[in-house]
């Protein structure tokens, strides 16, 4: 484990055993965890590049715009850098949702840029969380509590929807304010354009970062 892992293992830790954990830093924990035992391939070590060049934009702007969900389920074209494949339902999603896959895939994605961050920018890395805190609480939560749970509870989905939700476009506000670092990682930048399209990014297929995005 890096040095700077290391550091950041021990800050986790210690917020884990005193019960102030929050769900995103629940999973970082877990993936450090499990970064001792992975094996050290060129595979482990391979990097999602998006073939865009991004540039900053409004995106607390564009995600109040948009009309959530609105296109789940009707055939779409996505001009990405991975392939997606579509499923046509809400149990299909939901199911697949669930699989590790999504998970590990949402990690990685995020882990490649804090990874960045710690090694290029450090001082620009302290900031992290301040930063996350403030899109929290100014842009995640009332959507959370104005669209995204009344819509999981109307169609009584499971709460997972939300939770992925929240995370992939946290971590949109987070790429979209580090791309001054040159970091290159635009992966939820890339998620955001399918949430903007109305439908539902909620899967992957295959191994990170070689596989396709399931999108209902």
């Amino acid at each position: 484990m890096k040095k700077n892992n290391s550091l950041r293992f021990a800050k986790l830790l210690a917020k884990g055993r005193a019960g102030q954990l929050n769900e995103q830093e629940r999973r970082e924990l877990a993936h450090l965890i499990n970064e001792p035992v992975l094996p050290a391939t060129q595979e482990s070590r391979l990097r999602f590049v998006s073939k865009f060049i991004m540039t900053v934009t409004d995106v607390t702007g564009r995600l109040k715009a948009i009309d959530w969900f609105a296109n789940c389920g009707t055939e779409t074209n996505f001009d990405l850098t991975v392939k997606t494949e579509q499923v046509k339902t809400w149990p299909q999603a939901c199911k697949i949702m669930e699989l590790d896959s999504w998970e590990n895939a949402t990690l990685e994605a995020r882990n490649q840029l804090t990874e960045f961050l710690a090694d290029n920018c450090p001082k620009r890395f302290e900031e992290w969380n301040k930063i996350a805190d403030r899109f929290k609480d100014e842009v995640i939560m009332p959507l959370t509590k104005e669209i995204w749970v009344p819509y999981q509870e109307t169609n009584k989905l499971g709460i997972n929807l939300v939770h992925y939700v929240q995370w992939n476009t946290l971590a949109a506000l987070m790429e979209n304010a580090y791309i001054d670092s040159n970091h290159q990682t635009f992966f939820f930048l890339e998620l955001l354009r399918v949430y903007e399209a109305g439908h539902l990014p909620c899967g992957w297929l295959g191994e990170w970062p070689q596989g396709k995005l399931v999108v209902f």
